[in-house]
């Protein structure tokens, strides 16, 4: 499980949250209501780590030839 995590870059993950989080400041600040429930906010921080660590995967697969090369 530990080799999986580092596969993703769990570094990089927190950014992918601060964006949600950021982007729902910015709707709140602008549209000055409650946009969604907490438990939809939480969802959409899984659901982006769940996307954002498959592309990291992704691309390391894709690409190993190529980072073999550059690296």
């Amino acid at each position: 499980m530990k080799y999986y995590l580092q596969l993703m870059r769990p570094a990089n993950l927190v950014t992918a949250i601060a964006d949600i989080l950021a982007g729902l400041s910015l709707a709140k600040f602008i549209f000055s209501t409650d946009i969604l429930s907490i438990q939809t906010i939480i969802l959409l921080c899984i659901a982006t780590v769940g996307l954002y660590g498959g592309g990291v995967v992704f691309n390391d697969v894709f690409d190993a030839d190529l980072d073999a090369i550059e690296r």
